[in-house]
C-alpha cells in the first residue's frame, strides 16, 4: 500500500508516506519552504461524495448556505442539502419550482435563486418557506448564473456563449461576447467582489485545445481570462475515472477566516463537492509564522483491518515575527482522505503573543486511513 502525505501550510513540509510492507509504515520529512500567501489559492479545504449518501449520480450544483451545503441536480425540483461532513441531512421540494432540474444556484444573502435546465427564467426563493416568490426572465439558457454584489444583478453563462449580466428586471447590463471569454462547455460561474484586482468572474469550464475542465478566472472589466486556472480532474478527481464541469459558487466561513471556491465536479462513477481556498490578502496572517512540524511515532504499523482508527500525533511550533502583540494566535489542523473528505479538524489557540514570542500547538488525534489514494494534513496559522 503505497500512500502520499502531503502537508499544506503558510511555513510547509511535504511528507511521503512509504509502504515497508503491506502494514509497515514510514514519514519521511523532505523540503522545509515557507509560502507566500499567494501560494495558498486552491488549496483544497474539504469535499465529500455526493452520489453514495443519497444513492444519486445526477449532481449539478452546490451552494454553501446557512451551514449547509444546498444542491440540485437532474431530479426535477428536489434540492438536498448536505452537512460540511457530508452527511445528507434533508430532502427538500421547492414549491413553484419547474422539474426540469437544477443547474445552478446562488444567493444575495438573504434570498436563493435556482435556475433550472433549458430554463427562461430565474427563480427566487424564500429558503425558509422554500417557495418560488418571484421569477427574472434569462437573457440565456442557463448552466452557471452567479450574483453580482456590486451592481446587484446576476452574471449568465452557458456552454460557448457570451456571459451576459442582466439586473432583475431581465435588462442586460453588461455582456462577455464569446469570442473574448475564448471558453468552451462553461457550466460554473461565481463572482469575485474580494480578490485584490477584481471584480473576477470564475468559471469552470473546459479549456480548449487540451479539452481539460479547469476553473479560469476573468477580469470583469476585459473579459478576458487572466492565466490563472485550477485544473480541477487533475488536482481532486483522481477516485474517478473521468470527471466534467460542474457548478461553482463562493463560501464565506466554509474554513476559518477563509473564502472558499466551492463546486461540484460531475464524475464517473460518483459526484464529488469540494470546496478549494479563495486567497485574499485581507484574510491571511502575516505576522505569524511556523518553524517546524513533527509527526509522531515516525515509524508505525497501519491496523491490519482499516476500520480500526490510526493513531497520529504532531507538534507544530510557531512564533510571532511582527512587531505587535498578536490577540490570539489559531492552529487549525485538518486531516483529509483522498476522496478530500474531512476526518480530523482541530484547533489550538495561544492569547497574546508578544513580538518575537514562540508557542506551539499539539495534536493527538486518530483517524481512519484509506486504503489508496492520497491523505493529507493542513495546517493553518491564523492571527
Amino acid at each position: 500500500m503505497n500512500l502520499r502525505l502531503t502537508l499544506f501550510l503558510i511555513a510547509g513540509i511535504t511528507l511521503r508516506l512509504a509502504a515497508q510492507s503491506s502494514q509497515d509504515l514510514r514519514f519521511r520529512m523532505s523540503g522545509f519552504h515557507t509560502e507566500p500567501a499567494s501560494a495558498r489559492l486552491f488549496d483544497p479545504q474539504s469535499g465529500f461524495n455526493l452520489s453514495a449518501p443519497s444513492g444519486n449520480d445526477a449532481y449539478t450544483c452546490a451552494l454553501y448556505f446557512q451551514g449547509r451545503f444546498w444542491t440540485g441536480g437532474f431530479d426535477g425540483p428536489m434540492i438536498r442539502r448536505f452537512s460540511v461532513g457530508g452527511s445528507l441531512v434533508d430532502s427538500l421540494t421547492i414549491t413553484g419550482l419547474p422539474d426540469t432540474g437544477t443547474t445552478a444556484i446562488t444567493t444575495d444573502g438573504s434570498s436563493l435563486y435556482i435556475a433550472q435546465d433549458q430554463g427562461i427564467y430565474l427563480y427566487e426563493v424564500n429558503p425558509s418557506t422554500l417557495a418560488v416568490t418571484d421569477s427574472i426572465l434569462l437573457p440565456l439558457f442557463p448552466k452557471g448564473v452567479a450574483y453580482d454584489s456590486t451592481r446587484d444583478a446576476f452574471w449568465v453563462a452557458y456552454d460557448d456563449y457570451p456571459m451576459v449580466l442582466f439586473d432583475r428586471t431581465g435588462a442586460t447590463l453588461q455582456t462577455i461576447p464569446s469570442a473574448v471569454h475564448g471558453l468552451a462547455g462553461i457550466y460554473g460561474l461565481a463572482f469575485d467582489a474580494v480578490t485584490s484586482g477584481g471584480p473576477y468572474l470564475w468559471a469552470f469550464a473546459r479549456i480548449t485545445p487540451d479539452g481539460l475542465h479547469r476553473i479560469v478566472r476573468i477580469p470583469v472589466a476585459s473579459g478576458i481570462p487572466d492565466g490563472v486556472s485550477f485544473p480541477v480532474m487533475h488536482r481532486l478527481g483522481d477516485q474517478l475515472a473521468y470527471g466534467q464541469a460542474g457548478g461553482l459558487s463562493i463560501a464565506n466561513g466554509l474554513a476559518p477566516g477563509r473564502l472558499s471556491l466551492v463546486g461540484v465536479l460531475q464524475g464517473v462513477p460518483d459526484d464529488l463537492l469540494f470546496s478549494v481556498e479563495l486567497s485574499s490578502d485581507s484574510l491571511l496572517a502575516a505576522d505569524a509564522a511556523m518553524d517546524t512540524l513533527r509527526l509522531s511515532p515516525p515509524y508505525t504499523r497501519v491496523p491490519l483491518a482499516l476500520a480500526q482508527a490510526y493513531e497520529l500525533e504532531w507538534n507544530c511550533k510557531f512564533r510571532n515575527v511582527g512587531t505587535d502583540t498578536l490577540d490570539v494566535v489559531e492552529v487549525q489542523a485538518a486531516l483529509y482522505d483522498s476522496l478530500q473528505s474531512l476526518l480530523v479538524n482541530t484547533t489550538r489557540s495561544v492569547a497574546a503573543m508578544a513580538p518575537a514570542d514562540r508557542s506551539s500547538g499539539y495534536f493527538p488525534t486518530g483517524f481512519h486511513p484509506s486504503a489508496t489514494g492520497r491523505i493529507r494534513v493542513v495546517a493553518s496559522l491564523l492571527s
